[in-house]
């Protein structure tokens, strides 16, 4: 057995859904376009401050782009601890992590080429790299860490693009066996 690693995770929301997060869970985010995989999204400690990425995330969600307005104005951050198993948290922010994640990079571009697998379009694939890990190799990934550039309000309204990570970011795959103490930390409105 090895040993337990506890993360604080930071969640930014619409108040709404923080209050129905208290009281029902969280919903994981599904698919293979998904940064790390399926997973509920927490911002962590690691390149910049996680609570301040969580009001940053949860003000720029507000923003519905078809619509041209804010979906709501009130937000919430969740603090969350989570605790999971040291050979179940791939940690793409260490040598060791990276080293993994490659192998399975590897492999996957080795099936693209025998024609075992065939890229739908051009998005991203390390999402899919990592359920296909957990479907396909029957690796036990609980937790995956990673470095990631986030395009929060600024960067969304002049359209600024940048392929430099400015947040660390953890995909927890099954929340309900490995999160707990859940608070909300922060309440704010959006002006």
């Amino acid at each position: 057995m090895s040993d337990t690693i506890t993360l604080e995770g930071f969640h930014g929301t619409s108040s709404l859904n923080a209050d129905a997060i208290l009281k029902g869970g969280f919903r994981s985010s599904l698919g293979d376009k998904e940064w790390l995989g399926d997973g509920v999204y927490f911002f962590t400690e690691g390149i910049s401050s996680p609570q301040n990425n969580a009001v940053k995330w949860a003000i720029a969600q507000s923003w519905d782009n078809t619509e041209k307005k804010q979906t709501y104005i009130d937000y919430s951050v969740i603090k969350a601890n989570i605790c999971v198993e040291e050979d179940r948290f791939l940690d793409l922010t260490s040598s060791e992590g990276m080293k993994f994640f490659n192998h399975l990079r590897n492999k996957y571009i080795e099936s693209v080429k025998k024609g075992k697998v065939r890229p739908k379009n051009q998005d991203f694939k390390d999402g899919h790299i990592i359920n296909d890990a957990r479907e396909f190799l029957g690796i036990k990934i609980d937790v995956t860490k990673g470095n990631f550039p986030i395009r929060f309000e600024t960067e969304r309204v002049y359209n600024i693009k940048f392929r430099t990570p400015n947040t660390t970011i953890l995909a927890v795959f099954d929340v309900n066996t490995i999160i707990n103490n859940l608070s909300i930390i922060k309440k704010g409105i959006i002006k």
